[in-house]
């Protein structure tokens, strides 16, 4: 069977409340991906992480995953809705590591039009882009795994 037609089909059932629970095993495994991939990201361009950073890279993954399936839109719609989440979760955990914890994860305040320095405008481009990546990668991880069921129950 055709990849798009099953993610349609799928999609679509999703959208209605079906097979949720068929589905967390796409969800667990956007989180790991998301988990490590951040941490990778981090470690190759900064030197280091924070297990916070880890946990957030999970957490958007997932979210993006979600999105993937269940809206109905253009993809750099899609996208930019991902940047949006991304940035505003990225605040929140800014706000909760570096402000009040004090732990100094990191500090946008040299960088143009941050907001406390935990958000700016560059790090939501840049959101976006990967953004529109992980799209891709999240439908993908949606066909393998329904690919796989698809072959299982035959």
């Amino acid at each position: 069977m055709n990849h798009d037609i099953l993610y349609t089909k799928t999609t679509q059932k999703i959208r209605k409340g079906e097979s949720r629970l068929k589905n967390f095993t796409g969800y667990g495994v956007a989180f790991l991906f998301g988990f490590f991939l951040y941490a990778m990201l981090e470690i190759a361009f900064r030197g280091y992480t924070h297990w916070t950073m880890c946990l957030t890279g999970g957490i958007a993954l997932m979210v993006l995953y979600d999105m993937e399936l269940r809206l109905n839109a253009h993809y750099l719609w899609r996208a930019f809705l991902g940047a949006v989440f991304i940035t505003a979760f990225e605040f929140a955990v800014g706000v909760a590591d570096n402000l009040l914890m004090g732990w100094r994860v990191w500090d946008y305040s040299d960088l143009p039009m941050n907001i406390l320095g935990q958000i700016c405008l560059p790090f939501s481009a840049l959101w976006f882009v990967l953004s529109l990546i992980a799209g891709i990668f999240c439908r993908r991880i949606w066909q393998c795994l329904a690919y796989r069921s698809e072959a299982q129950s035959e």
